[in-house]
């Protein structure tokens, strides 16, 4: 789903029209080659600003990954980056059991798997496939023999020199080897059971071409299991309700093909209630909006279909207000210090409001499921559920939550939630 490219509709209810109406309000554009520039300072190692400074040695593939999309995001990844740099680092944190670490020397992880595997897919290190041949060439190497879809990696994968550095089956099987018996992922062996690494698992395989690899349909029953009474979702079943699960849960059941599982109201209604007077989002009830927001929520409406329930010209002010004036970057609030987590993402918010295009920014559009170029997703072939958007009406339905149901059966649904976390199987009943 294209949001910000060519074609796109630019009418007073689309995107585009929300994004020119902000910048025409409130005079606030987007400092393109100052984020440039304190992109180019993040990746350099020479840089006090440097990656080893904005994350600690062991979220260094996650910093990398950050600031790659948000280079990709102004159509700035040549300027900032060296493919073949960026290529051997995740050469450097292949693991033997299959999986990927966060810096070298460190165990595998799943969140860290992701990010190796959405590098890869950014920087075009994953194969280029002919169907007229039925063969799969990866970057670097000769032809080896491909099966299944055309779009997806089978294989090998190889730097630039053509020296093969992971084995996609043996990725897709340390995975696996993830999942539990109720269909949960946890992020490592021995670790804890989150729906963030539901999310991470079943969006790589997809990556791999690989979702046979893991019960898809216990990994969805089991997300859907940890959708609370109001609409949101959390971390396990009974968990708090949180913006960044709800992004955990919804990506995973696009990618699952579950989405239409969801009740799209209930879970649209619970998102647009982040909306802040400040015109950013929150991650829960009662919290200060914060720009990483931006993504969490909007992506999720973006797949529900309901972006049109908050007011998009507010949130693009709010993210335009979070800019650093002086050494470019974004902020998590207006005037605190820009980091590279905050600049991604307000930049990927920007991108789906459409803002980046409608200003005439050289931008990228992202997918709001793989969160990656969606150009890359385009290209592979990626299974992507997206809701129907509905008839844009300016705002959400007033307590449409509550529209249909009745308030007991929701107290009852909550105490369960309740009762559940606490572990009291009885009271539950």
């Amino acid at each position: 789903m294209e949001i910000d490219g060519p074609g796109a509709p630019s009418g007073p209810s689309s995107p585009l029209g929300w994004a020119a109406k902000a910048e025409r309000a409130y005079g606030v554009e987007l400092w393109r080659e100052k984020h440039v520039q304190f992109i180019k300072a993040v990746a350099s190692e020479d840089s006090t600003q440097s990656l080893e400074l904005h994350a600690v040695q062991y979220l260094r593939m996650s910093a990398v990954y950050w600031a790659l999309g948000a280079a990709d995001l102004v159509d700035a990844t040549s300027e900032c980056f060296d493919r073949d740099a960026l290529v051997a680092f995740i050469r450097s944190c292949a693991q033997p059991d299959g999986g990927f670490s966060g810096s070298p020397g460190r165990r595998s992880h799943v969140l860290y798997t992701l990010s190796a595997l959405q590098i890869l897919a950014m920087v075009d290190a994953f194969a280029e496939v002919s169907t007229s041949q039925g063969e799969l060439r990866v970057a670097g190497g000769a032809p080896v023999a491909a099966s299944g879809s055309p779009s997806h990696l089978h294989g090998l994968a190889e730097a630039s020199e053509g020296t093969r550095f992971f084995d996609a089956s043996l990725t897709a099987a340390y995975i696996a080897s993830l999942q539990q018996p109720d269909g949960s992922f946890v992020g490592d062996l021995g670790g804890e059971v989150d729906t963030r690494f539901s999310y991470c698992a079943l969006t790589a395989c997809a990556l791999l071409g690989k979702l046979d690899a893991v019960d898809v349909s216990a990994a969805c029953d089991f997300v859907l299991s940890c959708q609370n009474f109001d609409g949101s979702f959390g971390a396990t079943p009974g968990g708090e309700s949180h913006g960044g699960q709800v992004f955990c849960c919804l990506g995973a059941l696009s990618v699952g093909g579950r989405l239409g599982d969801v009740d799209a109201d209930l879970v649209g209604w619970w998102l647009a209630e982040r909306q802040c007077d400040s015109g950013g989002l929150n991650g829960r009830p009662e919290k200060q909006a914060d720009v990483c927001y931006s993504w969490w929520d909007l992506s999720c409406m973006l797949m529900l279909g309901r972006e049109s329930w908050i007011s998009r010209s507010d949130l693009t002010r709010f993210i335009l207000q979070c800019q650093d004036a002086d050494a470019g970057g974004i902020a998590d609030r207006p005037d605190d210090q820009a980091d590279i987590y905050h600049t991604f993402f307000g930049l990927a918010g920007l991108a789906m409001l459409g803002h980046l295009a409608a200003t005439g920014v050289p931008c990228q559009a992202i997918s709001p499921v793989y969160a990656i170029p969606q150009r890359v997703v385009d290209s592979l072939g990626l299974p992507c559920q997206m809701l129907p958007p509905v008839p844009d009406s300016g705002e959400a339905p007033e307590h449409g939550f509550i529209r249909g149901r009745n308030l007991h059966d929701l107290a009852a649904a909550a105490r369960r939630d309740v009762c559940v976390a606490l572990g009291l199987a009885a009271a539950a009943e």
